[in-house]
């Protein structure tokens, strides 16, 4: 416990200009087994629903 797994300096990024919303992490199942995903993923909108119809 307390060891840092992902980091994100997001102060300055030019790219996130015009973002609302980011997925900083993701909890899956694969294989009988908890796996875990910090894709840091920028978004245009702010609502939820329609990040979430991404993932299904």
């Amino acid at each position: 416990m307390g060891r840092e797994i992902t980091k994100y300096s997001l102060s300055g990024d030019a790219t996130l200009n015009g973002m609302f919303a980011m997925v900083f992490a993701e909890a899956y199942r694969k294989d009988d087994s908890w796996k875990f995903r910090a894709p840091g993923e920028p978004h245009q909108t702010d609502s939820f629903v329609e990040i979430l119809k991404k993932h299904m």
